[in-house]
């Protein structure tokens, strides 16, 4: 060094000299000679010189010394500011660039700043220096160690060393051993050349304190290899956190009640009513106990929880109802963030995935995309319809072929996409990936895409094409347009979108769109992402031709998998199955989407939502009223592929049949009018019914034919039997789905007392809840035809009037909403109606609704919270024997819960002493024994029940006997779900 500042003077180098002092050397030049008059000269007035090319237009002192000792002033301030983690100051003294990576005597080694922030862990100093000054992350000490080695060091799980990297720092430069930073990440190896607490104990400091730095997280104790193990400590940050928790925490106002159009006539408690707001749905799981518990955590990728929440706090997203996003405004990102969050997240992801929050998460099962075993050996009919049935002979042949269309007709079903996720294990998502890595995993997956076995694995003849994402961003983009066409095209941000930038570095990180891109097969329907927010997302859709042939997207989408599962190890956890981004799609990482047109249903879109929720279904209505919407399956988690296709099959079958159903009300009015006039019962309803499904040519030929061969067919006998059924069916009860008559009627309009005349002597029952628990008066409201709705109230005035309290109390048992609110014409109230007419028992009788309302909402609320003691209480009150049998608004009494409650005890009790209970039905004439054959605990349940009276041959309306759902429990299991939300 001597012999470097006396060439320095002898040269007069001003840039070697002023090098010198930043490198901490600053004192070799005060009293320093030269033999010659002007280079004594210019050295006397050197410093001075250099703290002018430095800090110019600010005063300095003139005599050199003391300015020397103000200039390193300034680098000792930047250096003690980084050592004690005071950002304030380190920016006050560092304001010339070239202080970032001054050194100085107080931080031995030659260390620079950016090297004290990382030993003493100040996260903020470190971000600041390496943001702001990139120069910093090359910076040496005198051993040519960079930050990164210094960070390297650390027992944080690798926190600093990941946050140094993805900032920038090179992993690979060595140092004077020949060492580089990744070298010393093995703390073993490494142990005895450089620690952390031995540079701790080089700057003076005690070594305890490399233990006293670092803690862990969560629930996960010394095992802690997940977060960063050192609480948040940006103040930004954690003021910005504070307010997204008011944000999700704040009362929705009837504004945005109004822009989002939240139900006004739902039924009360349902699951469509309690799904609303994303801002709402997260204050579910983060209340202030949890949020408190995980504001200050971090993984070792450096994310905290506004990582996880940020989508949620968008502004177009905040007002955005619940049912418009998919992964409830949360992105997963990095993988620790599932045990470092546990306490938000679990319950959330169990939510999302319609499963049981009380119950412990359950491993996931393996991949099983095609069923082990077939049905029968009977080899079905070449020209029969794809049935579940003839599906399992199908797959002893074939099995990786599933022949499925949901809707042969193409009227409901416009399209259907497949998707299933992945990532790879050995990589981290590519959020945090840097170019050499995103270069592996593309390399990785197109090996194996890109190959004839691929090919022949999904049933193509040719090798597709593999598109960079720059092709697919360029604009115009033809291949982009295709992929659009054919529902296969990813959401896609615009990088050079000034307003969508962060948004798109928060998804797909700093190198998007380098590294990713699509495989697209010949044939345009499958395609294979590669990249985008996770490594592999593999899209199928079905053809123009045959747009709800899901079996065949499926098997393809099945075929495709098994194959890079044999080849590709991918990223699985024991509980959660296949890691991935996006919280909808963990467990199989598998999402069906269909497009249907549904011009019935879709006229009460709070309805249609219910219906979907109560079977697993996710509805996007999309921005317009129109008929068309999508749904997709909601669960994805705890279940095989088999079972989600198998499930998710089912719940859209039932979806199309009710479409259906609805659209033949018109033929169903009409046979309910002719009906009163032409004594045809039966024979017209099936008739109709055919034509509806078979859609013949000449539907009146076919008609005719079909009621003369009714006629030739049965006995005179026989038609009286069928005439009574029928009528026993259509007047005095409900059809399969729960519709009387008088539904049917309340969707058109009538004359004045028409509908009234029509209850009174058809006897029809006004409470009677159809499959979407809508009574009459509800249809009434969502057909625009309040008129028929008052005529309904018109009669309760009647009963009223009358004084007859049998209909009333049978009305409140049948857990009909609408008596209190009822009035007459001239707006006299229901209970002014009573008492002007002297019914002094039905004044006391609407008087105590209220209260027996209460009382039943709490002995249902008990079942459903297994509280044994408080249903003994309540049974034992004056009413107690009424409040067991009365329904609530889906048409269940205290039994049904109890049974879907699956509690034991509760079932015993109700059923052994209020018998009367087990024959009531629900709203589809369901018994609690139908329920318990379809529940898990079925073997106890239904003992306990038929022990006490209950009737094994009671059909419902669907002309089904209880052992039917032991067979087939999905409508109960989604019963199940239902009620425990």
């Amino acid at each position: 060094m001597q012999q470097t500042v006396q060439d320095a003077i002898d040269s007069a180098d001003l840039e070697q000299l002023a090098a010198i002092v930043l490198n901490g050397e600053g004192k070799q030049l005060i009293g320093r000679k030269s033999d010659q008059t002007e280079i004594q000269a210019f050295l006397d007035n050197l410093l001075y010189r250099i703290y002018i090319t430095l800090t110019p237009h600010t005063p300095a002192p003139y005599h050199t010394s003391s300015f020397f000792l103000f200039f390193q002033g300034k680098i000792r301030r930047v250096h003690l500011a980084a050592r004690e983690g005071s950002l304030r100051d380190l920016q006050s003294a560092l304001d010339r660039r070239k202080f970032a990576t001054a050194k100085d005597e107080v931080s031995p080694h030659g260390a620079t700043p950016l090297h004290v922030a990382t030993i003493f862990g100040h996260a903020g100093i470190v971000r600041y220096l390496a943001g702001r000054f990139p120069e910093t992350l090359s910076a040496t000490d005198d051993d040519g160690r960079t930050p990164l080695h210094y960070a390297a060091t650390l027992k944080d799980n690798g926190h600093f060393y990941n946050l140094l990297t993805h900032l920038g720092a090179n992993p690979k430069v060595e140092d004077s051993l020949n060492h580089s930073a990744e070298y010393y990440l093995g703390h073993v190896q490494s142990q005895g050349i450089l620690s952390h607490r031995q540079l701790l104990r080089d700057y003076g400091a005690k070594e305890d304190l490399a233990d006293e730095m670092l803690n862990d997280q969560g629930e996960h104790g010394s095992h802690d290899l997940h977060s960063a193990r050192r609480p948040l400590d940006d103040v930004d940050t954690l003021t910005t956190l504070e307010r997204c928790f008011k944000i999700i925490h704040e009362p929705i106002d009837d504004l945005v009640v109004k822009s989002v159009g939240l139900p006004t006539n739902s039924v009360p408690g349902s699951a469509s009513s309690l799904r609303i707001l994303i801002t709402s749905y997260l204050a579910r799981f983060l209340k202030r106990s949890v949020f408190d518990k995980v504001k200050k955590r971090q993984t070792r990728l450096d994310h905290n929880l506004f990582d996880l929440i940020w989508p949620a706090m968008k502004k177009a997203t905040k007002e955005k109802r619940l049912d418009e996003d998919l992964n409830v405004g949360i992105v997963i990102p990095d993988y620790d963030v599932f045990v470092v969050f546990q306490e938000f997240l679990v319950p959330l992801i169990k939510d999302v995935h319609c499963m049981e929050g009380t119950q412990p998460l359950m491993p996931h099962p393996a991949m099983q995309f095609f069923p082990r075993y077939a049905i029968n050996d009977q080899q079905p009919d070449a020209a029969a319809s794809p049935t579940a049935s003839n599906n399992g002979n199908i797959l002893r042949e074939n099995p990786d072929s599933v022949q499925l269309n949901l809707d042969t007709s193409g009227k409901y079903i416009t399209g259907c996409v497949i998707e299933c996720a992945r990532n790879l294990d050995a990589y981290e998502f590519p959020l945090n990936l840097g170019i050499a890595q995103l270069e592996q995993v593309e390399r990785l997956i197109t090996a194996r895409v890109l190959s004839m076995d691929f090919v022949h694995a999904t049933g193509e003849t040719e090798l597709g094409t593999y598109y960079s994402m720059n092709e697919i961003l360029e604009n115009p983009s033809e291949i982009r347009t295709i992929l659009a066409t054919n529902g296969l095209l990813i959401p896609l941000l615009d990088h050079t979108d000034p307003y969508q930038t962060a948004e798109s570095i928060a998804i797909n990180g700093r190198y998007w769109p380098y590294g990713r891109g699509v495989y697209v097969s010949v044939d345009g329907s499958l395609v294979v992402w590669v990249n985008a927010q996770d490594h592999l997302r593999l899209l199928c859709c079905t053809g123009s031709k045959d747009p709800a042939a899901i079996g065949a997207a499926y098997s393809k989408v099945g075929r495709a998998m098994n194959f890079l599962e044999e080849w590709i190890l991918f990223k699985h956890s024991y509980f959660l199955g296949c890691l991935l981004s996006r919280p909808s799609f963990l467990g199989t990482g598998l999402k069906f989407t269909l497009t249907l047109v549904l011009p019935h249903l879709c006229k009460e879109k709070e309805n249609l939502r219910h219906l979907c929720v109560v079977r697993g279904l996710q509805l996007f209505t999309g921005d317009g009223d129109g008929p068309k919407v999508r749904m997709c399956n909601m669960r994805s988690l705890a279940q095989t592929e088999w079972q989600l296709f198998q499930d998710f099959s089912s719940a859209i079958t039932n979806v199309v049949a009710l479409e259906k159903e609805l659209s033949m009300s018109n033929s169903l009015h009409i046979a309910a009018t002719l009906l009163r006039i032409f004594p045809l019962g039966d024979p017209l309803i099936k008739g109709l019914t055919e034509i509806a499904n078979k859609r013949p040519a000449d539907p009146i030929t076919y008609l005719a034919n079909y009621l003369f061969n009714f006629a030739n067919q049965k006995t005179k006998t026989d038609r009286k039997e069928v005439d009574n059924d029928s009528n026993n069916n259509l007047i005095e009860g409900s059809d399969e789905h729960g519709q009387s008559m008088l539904h049917f009627a309340c969707a058109r309009s009538h004359g004045r007392n028409a509908l009234i005349q029509l209850i009174e002597e058809s006897g029809t029952n006004i409470t009677y809840r159809d499959e979407l628990y809508r009574t009459a008066r509800d249809v009434a409201l969502q057909a625009t035809q309040p008129d028929n709705a008052k005529e309904i109230d018109r009669y309760i005035i009647g009963l009223v009037a009358k004084g007859d309290l049998e209909a009333l109390n049978s009305m409140l048992l049948e857990g009909y909403d609408h008596i209190m609110d009822v009035a007459a014409p001239d707006g006299t109230t229901i209970e002014q109606v009573a008492s002007s007419r002297g019914h002094q028992d039905i004044v006391r009788f609407l008087e105590g609704i209220r209260n027996f309302e209460e009382n039943r909402e709490n002995l249902l609320s008990a079942i459903r919270q297994k509280k044994f003691e408080a249903v003994v209480n309540l049974t034992k009150l004056p009413d107690g024997a009424k409040l067991v049998r009365a329904k609530n608004y889906y048409g269940r009494c205290s039994l049904h819960i109890a049974v879907l409650m699956e509690n034991e005890d509760i079932v015993d009790y109700l059923a052994s002493n209020f018998k009367a209970a087990l024959k009531i039905g629900d709203n589809l004439d369901r018994t609690p024994l139908h329920y318990a054959m379809g529940v898990s605990n079925v073997e106890a349940l239904s003992r306990i029940l038929i022990k006490n009276g209950a009737k094994r041959v009671l059909k419902d309306l669907k002309g089904r006997q209880p052992s039917y759902y032991f067979m087939n429990k999905a409508d109960v299991l989604r019963l199940q779900e239902e009620e425990k939300e």
